[in-house]
């Protein structure tokens, strides 16, 4: 397979853009923080989300100082007066700390791996990954 090489800013421009006009947008996962859900290699499948939606759980998409990362919601609250998550890959010893809503730009809901497509955003799937 070739691969296309995009520059981090490129690709969180495009994703907003697909995001923010109410379409899908798929790309092929990079790195193994959500690992054993989702591996390197996996193509997500995300959707567009109202920030009131965001759920404990949820995978999402979201800008994490400059870069994008799909990790699982841990927490929603209130941070300094903001709505706001923590995430965290469920690989990952760390939390990505406070996200405020507005970094978020949608939730993975399905990935595909040798050609199947499985769906993630399920009460089976969570309760898999709350186990995890």
């Amino acid at each position: 397979m070739h691969e296309c090489p995009i520059k981090p800013d490129e690709f969180k421009s495009l994703a907003e853009e697909v995001l923010t006009s109410g379409r899908i947008l798929r790309f092929q996962a990079r790195g193994g923080s959500m690992m054993p859900f989702i591996w390197d290699g996996d193509i997500l499948e995300v959707h567009p989300i109202g920030k009131k939606a965001i759920r404990k759980g949820d995978v999402v998409l979201f800008d994490m100082d400059g870069h994008i990362a799909a990790h699982r919601v841990k927490v929603v609250g209130v941070f300094n007066n903001y709505d706001a998550l923590i995430s965290q890959g469920d690989a990952l010893r760390y939390t990505d700390g406070w996200i405020s809503f507005d970094k978020v730009l949608g939730r993975v809901v399905a990935l595909e791996r040798n050609h199947k497509r499985i769906s993630i955003d399920t009460g089976y799937m969570r309760f898999l990954a709350a186990l995890w």
